[in-house]
């Protein structure tokens, strides 16, 4: 039943993902989401509860563990913006919802430097892969 902004989460990275951590009625909740293959893991007091691949904007899981109905949804909700938001309902109650933004910072700033290096690294992959292309192709 609360609203939970985490600007720059100790948890989120381009090469290992999203992961969010819940403490539901003294039950660890784990959300782990992959940047690459779409893969998307649940798991409950260390017991994987869901696993779905998806590639789509917004995906929703829903397990039941000891008469208890959960759902977790992933929602891309700005993905020109790198937000991702993680929603937790248990027994159709709203439980927690979490905002993740790749390019802020802890106080909650634009991440200037994050920025420049994704961009510099898109130019070399970009700019590498036109070189291969031509090399092979020419």
């Amino acid at each position: 039943m609360s609203q939970e902004n985490i600007n720059k989460p100790l948890t989120l990275s381009l090469l290992n993902g999203i992961t969010a951590r819940f403490n539901i009625d003294g039950q660890e909740l784990v959300v782990w989401g992959s940047s690459w293959t779409g893969m998307e893991k649940i798991w409950l007091n260390g017991e994987l509860v869901s696993e779905k691949r998806s590639l789509r904007f917004k995906t929703v899981h829903t397990f039941s563990v000891d008469d208890s109905e959960y759902e977790v949804e992933f929602d891309i909700t700005k993905a020109y913006k790198s937000d991702v938001v993680v929603k937790v309902v248990k027994d159709g109650a709203h439980f927690r919802t979490v905002t993740f933004n790749y390019y802020r910072d802890e106080d909650g700033k634009f991440d200037w430097p994050k920025l420049f290096k994704s961009l510099l690294a898109g130019a070399v992959v970009g700019f590498s892969g036109v070189m291969i292309f031509e090399v092979l192709f020419k």
